[in-house]
């Protein structure tokens, strides 16, 4: 007789897209449902209601993952505002100021290798096909 499968409709594709949107990968997910990461393999491959949560889940963090990676390719700036308190913590002083980031070259090298591969990647295809002519003169001798 074969062994009964822990998957529970119910709860197994609600709890992966939680764990996903928190960042976990999926040995870490299966961990977390307490099966092996073979057996979660298997779900996904067998119920297209799990496979699906999991991928909404992880949309989540892989947006937020991109979009920082984009601020820091093109810097950014934030305000700030500095407090001096007395003894008794009454605020005496403020200061209030703009901090500017500058752009991150390594965040701009990895965003164009992956978004205009065709241009930025270091491996570049070169067409070398075509007739190849030697000219020769009377002496046999190339020119």
């Amino acid at each position: 007789m074969g062994r009964r499968s822990k998957y529970d409709p119910d709860t197994f594709p609600a709890l992966a897209e939680k764990y996903a949107k928190m960042g976990l990968v999926d040995t870490q997910i299966a961990k977390k449902l307490g099966i092996s990461h073979q057996t979660m393999n298997q779900y996904k491959n067998k119920y297209p209601d799990f496979l699906a949560s999991l991928k909404r889940g992880k949309t989540v963090p892989d947006d937020e993952v991109e979009n920082a990676l984009l601020k820091s390719a093109k810097g950014y700036e934030f305000g700030y505002l500095e407090e001096e308190l007395d003894a008794k913590g009454k605020v005496v002083k403020q200061k209030r100021g703009v901090t500017h980031v500058k752009p991150n070259t390594t965040a701009q090298i990895f965003w164009l290798k992956n978004r205009r591969p065709d241009k930025w990647r270091d491996k570049q295809d070169v067409d070398m096909t075509g007739e190849i002519k030697i000219v020769m003169d009377e002496d046999d001798k190339k020119v």
